[in-house]
């Protein structure tokens, strides 16, 4: 294949190197992220499968092709090569200078005992919580998987290496060779090699002659090397000094190295107190102050916990996170699936990636004081838990002579540093009724024998014990902590000497009273005998608890203490007799540990009764609209559950809120601090009487730990001024000072200070986008994209800008939970309703702003106008296109305005127009017989406004985005008083005929057809209008071809390769591109249908 004939060698280098990683992928058959290739199977090509042949063939095809697939392969790919025989070891020989160079992860195996095959799920230290070498045996695996595995002809565990194998000779001659070869070859700190070749125990000659030909290579990135499947310490010290010096990452102490028998430890002549402190920052201390003892191991470890359940628990504290990183090193993240277990806490190995925990022994081995210290230090600081051997519970008696507590207490820890323990675990296994020792037992008898000499030498004030047995071995044992007296009066009194509240706790959850690890709280109805699920549906099966409230005194107080801080309770005044019946029977008990209540008195929307087919949001997707389809869904779905409001003249209005306030007396005995309150009582609109006494209970309550609060359906200043003074009365905060002799210093600033602040006030929507729909000024969405539920579902995000995101939280505040109780306790929006809530932060026009003073008055409109963009529009966000064709003014343009002359002339001051930077002007989609004629009386009043605004703006300022039936007055902007036009204009608009009969016939017929023609026509308009502001000929006569997305005239080189970080920097920067981002993206993704 000549470079002049080839194609391939004509493709970028990026995509020929995606070719290359694909061949290599399908040749290796480990499902990882780095393929791996078994160097041994490449001896006889006989031996290929068919994606290796393919490989090997893209070898032969050309040299240059040869040596991007080799510098490629060897510098992406695991290789991994093992012993067998003699020549199994010769593919290292045969690697070019190309593959040496660029090799960068070598695996070696020279002879296996346990742990290393090729994959990690497959190793034995992947199952259980112990490798398979924790012990000291060294002909045979103790882990079942790995017998299995074993057995195969493929990768047998072989003996440990000797001096005085034959074979083990032939295989260090030819390892020498292999190592000269490679150390020819290698990139200095770009390989990184392991190193498997289990050496029998005391056979220091062997590992001497496996790992000095390792010091002819060059520096490696990183090296892991295990000399034995069992933990020796002549071999460990050994590997750490091999991978010292290959590494350069490892240097000892000039102070470690020293000989001198004159240089004396500094450390010694400290106080005492501070080289115990010294201490407690070396490993006598655990990452998590725990250390395990077990006679199956016959040494100490750390207390572990797998990283991977750490990642899946959300509650996981930071110090157990922080201490994984000290354990579990074959399950680390960073840790590479082919190499294999290199942990030294198990096997005789030294690796870069392994910071397990083992003991110091070093410490101990000092000099005695400190070996006194160092004791002091281990035993007091850590929690030691001692496990007894649960392999052999299959026996019909206890096999062994004495408890592992026996054997740790008389024969494991010194007799000197008993005293310094200060917590114990006994973990027994789960022993049957028949295999528990007897009383004649020798296990027993040792057992009794050590209480009696443990305790004067144990410092049994300092000391906690716990067990993990539920058997007569508990209460001896507790008799003997607690002592006689001590203990008899506590059975006397029916208390649990040694309880547990984590475990009632955890029976308590399992029965139902409180919601299992990593759920949301529980819903409870005061009124019905039921508990309501995460959907707001009723689970009609009774209460598992019930029962267990009515058992005894001391059960019911644990239980409803739990029930009522841990759960959620509603209560809605339903009945006309004793509506609060519920709440007035709770016990002080259960409102002393009430930590969420709604109360829910008259409502006339949204907090309705829950049902299997309403939703507590339903009746807040209606709006202000006259034909709002959220609104006529409400009515028709909701006319019989929803409540009158309250009025202070009628009698039974008066008679529910003088119950409400009997209530309120009986729910001053909460808490002060720890109840969140749920508060809605819908009243009359401007009913300021009726609103009083609905609110004046919440004053009578001990300070909240927050307060929700909705009083009536529709926005009323008066009813919100009172719900504001009630909520943060009821939450503990006081009061504004007012004083008429207080001055402001603001006005004294620099009027460019005032401005830029202002600019940080809530004159800024957060996206800097307000829309005006002829009623009220509304902090906009992003018009390319469906809406965000703010807070509700954070899967989302993908819908909204980077920049734009940040908006989404403060609007639609009813779909947002309650976070700190997981909960969705209906709509308290400010906007919607005469509510006052944390929950809510939706933004509305900071009206007392203009109200100040006059200064500030022309500031405020100027920062408001200047530093939003505005959209004006017909009818709401909400408004339904479907519905149209329902309406009565279907026929004709159903105002005398349009909303856009109104915004302009009516809305904006006049002083203000020259504010305005970006002005759009959005109309419905309305069928073409419906569009106002130019001589409707909206036209002609559009025309009138333009004259009137056209010397007050700031034309080279302003940009405008307008559509067809409104442009051709707007070519009178193009040049105003001052001679200066437009800074931009665009006009993006729609094609009227899409939707007719013929034309959904043809997107039937052919989708990609029917696009290309609405693009094209869409172009056409688009064209004119900018041609008819610019003063251009139109050429209407002129046809345009369509013949497909080429001819789409927002696409161009410099679109396409714009980076979208460049799109979103115009957009901060007030620039309006040629094209909006997202609508280009639209506009491609609907080209492809």
């Amino acid at each position: 294949m000549s470079n002049r004939q080839s194609a391939l060698l004509r493709v970028p280098v990026s995509i020929r190197n995606r070719i290359y990683y694909l061949c290599a992928r399908t040749s290796s058959p480990y499902p990882t992220s780095r393929f791996i290739f078994a160097l041994n199977s490449w001896r006889e090509s006989r031996r290929f499968n068919e994606p290796a042949r393919n490989i090997h063939s893209l070898l032969q095809s050309c040299k240059t092709v040869y040596e991007e697939v080799i510098a490629f392969l060897y510098s992406s790919g695991i290789f991994v090569i093992r012993y067998s025989g003699p020549g199994s070891l010769e593919p290292l020989q045969w690697l070019s200078t190309t593959a040496l160079a660029s090799l960068t992860c070598l695996k070696i195996v020279l002879n296996q005992a346990a742990c290393h095959y090729q994959l990690r799920s497959f190793s034995c230290c992947s199952e259980g919580e112990f490798p398979c070498w924790a012990g000291t045996l060294e002909d045979s695996c103790r882990n079942t998987i790995c017998k299995i595995v074993a057995a195969k002809p493929r990768e047998p565990h072989g003996p440990p290496l000797r001096c005085h194998d034959i074979q083990g000779q032939d295989m260090l001659a030819e390892w020498q060779a292999v190592v000269v070869h490679l150390s020819h070859g290698l990139t200095a700190g770009r390989l990184e090699l392991a190193l498997v070749c289990d050496i029998a125990s005391r056979e220091p000659d062997i590992a001497t002659a496996v790992i000095t030909p390792l010091r002819l290579l060059p520096r490696l990135r990183d090296c892991h090397v295990r000399l034995s499947a069992a933990r020796e310490t002549k071999l460990q010290q050994m590997a750490e000094a091999l991978v010292a010096n290959l590494t350069g990452d490892m240097h000892r102490s000039p102070i470690l190295n020293t000989t001198s028998r004159g240089a004396a430890c500094e450390l010694l002549n400290l106080p005492r107190e501070i080289r115990l402190r010294i201490l407690e920052y070396t490993d006598l201390v655990t990452p998590l102050k725990e250390v395990n003892w077990s006679r199956l191991v016959n040494g100490y470890w750390a207390s572990q916990m797998s990283p991977r359940n750490v990642s899946v628990d959300p509650d996981c504290p930071s110090d157990i996170r922080n201490g994984c990183q000290f354990s579990w090193c074959w399950h680390q993240p960073n840790y590479k699936a082919p190499i294999g277990c290199f942990c030294r806490v198990y096997h005789s190995s030294a690796s870069s990636f392994c910071g397990c925990w083992a003991p110091p022994a070093a410490l101990f081995l000092v000099c005695r004081r400190l070996c006194d210290e160092a004791r002091y230090v281990f035993f007091s600081r850590n929690r030691f838990i001692v496990r007894d051997n649960f392999e052999r519970l299959d026996l019909l008696d206890y096999p062994y002579n004495s408890f592992a507590a026996s054997d740790f207490l008389k024969r494991i820890v010194p007799e000197r540093s008993l005293p310094h323990l200060r917590f114990l675990e006994l973990v027994f296994p789960p022993f049957s009724y028949s295999t528990w020792p007897r009383a004649d037992h020798p296990a027993s008898n040792d057992w009794r024998e050590t209480l009696q000499w443990s305790r004067g030498r144990l410092n049994l004030p300092a000391l906690t014990i716990r067990l993990e047995d539920e058997c007569e071995l508990k209460d001896r044992w507790e008799r003997f902590v607690l002592g006689d007296e001590r203990y008899e009066s506590q059975c006397c009194e029916g208390e649990e000497p040694l309880y547990s509240s984590w475990t009632c706790h955890r029976i308590y959850s399992f029965l139902g009273v409180a919601s299992q690890d990593y759920q949301a709280r529980h819903v409870f109805d005061l009124h019905r005998n039921h508990r309501m699920s995460e959907r707001l549906k009723r689970q009609k099966r009774r209460l598992e608890f019930y029962g267990l409230l009515l058992s005894c005194r001391t059960i019911y107080k644990e239980a409803a203490a739990l029930l009522y801080s841990a759960n959620i309770f509603i209560i809605h005044a339903e009945s006309s007799t004793g509506p609060f019946d519920p709440l007035l029977a709770l016990t002080t008990t259960a409102l002393s540990s009430l930590t969420h209540l709604k109360i829910v008195v008259n409502q006339t929307s949204c907090h309705l009764k829950v049902s299997e087919v309403h939703s507590v949001s339903d009746c807040c997707l209606a709006t202000d609209e006259p034909f709002g389809p959220g609104r006529s869904w409400c009515g028709a779905n909701h006319d019989k559950l929803h409540q009158a409001a309250l009025r202070s003249t009628e009698p039974s209005a008066i008679s529910l809120l003088k119950d409400w306030n009997t209530a309120a007396r009986h729910l001053s005995e909460i808490s002060p601090g720890s109840m969140t309150l749920f508060f809605v009582c819908h009243v009359e609109h401007g009913d300021v009487e009726a609103g009083r006494l609905a609110l004046a209970p919440l004053l009578r309550l001990p300070c909240l730990k927050s307060c929700h609060v909705r009083i009536s359906k529709r926005p009323n200043l008066q009813l919100r001024r009172l719900a504001d003074d009630a909520v943060q009365k009821s939450i503990g905060i006081a009061a504004p000072m007012t004083s008429s002799g207080v001055t402001s210093h603001f006005l004294n600033l620099p009027r460019e200070l005032r401005l830029r602040i202002l600019g940080f006030t809530d004159l800024v929507t957060p996206i800097k986008e307000v829309s005006w729909d002829g009623q009220a000024y509304r902090a906009n969405r992003p018009t390319y994209s469906m809406p965000h539920q703010a807070g509700y579902n954070d899967n989302l995000q993908f819908c909204c800008r980077r920049d734009h995101h940040y908006g989404c939280q403060f609007r639609n505040c009813w779909l947002k939970p309650e976070r700190s109780a997981d909960y969705h306790a209906g709509c308290f929006c400010r906007l919607e309703h005469t509510a006052v809530s944390s929950l809510c932060q939706c933004w509305a026009p900071p009206t007392y702003l203009f109200l100040i003073c006059r200064t500030l008055y022309y500031e405020t409109q100027h920062i408001f106008f200047f530093a939003n963009r505005f959209i004006i529009h017909d009818y709401g966000d909400l408004m339904n296109p479907r519905n149209f064709a329902a309406l009565p003014w279907v026929e004709t343009y159903p105002n005398t305005r349009l909303t856009a002359s109104r915004f302009l002339r009516d809305q904006v001051p006049g002083s203000s127009l020259r504010s305005l930077r970006l002005l759009e002007l959005t109309f419905p989609a309305y069928s073409y017989h419906a569009w106002p004629t130019s001589e409707h009386t909206a036209i002609t009043d559009w025309i009138e406004t333009i004259e009137y605004i056209k010397d007050k703006i700031n034309g080279p300022g302003l940009t405008l985005r307008g559509y067809k039936s409104i442009l051709s007055p707007l070519t009178r902007l193009s040049q105003d008083s001052r001679g200066g036009p437009l800074h931009r204009f665009y006009a993006h608009l729609a094609y009227h005929w899409a939707y007719t009969q013929d034309n959904l016939s043809m997107a039937g017929t052919d989708v990609q057809k029917y696009y290309r023609f609405i693009r094209c026509q869409e172009k056409r308009l688009k064209e004119e209008a900018e041609r008819m502001y610019a003063k251009a000929p139109s050429d209407d006569d002129e046809d345009i071809p369509c013949h497909g997305i080429e001819h789409f005239h927002e696409v161009s080189q410099e679109v396409l390769n714009k980076p979208l970080e460049a799109w979103e920097g115009e957009e901060r920067e007030g620039k309006e591109p040629r094209i909006s981002f997202w609508h280009f993206c639209h506009e491609v993704m609907r080209s492809s249908g």
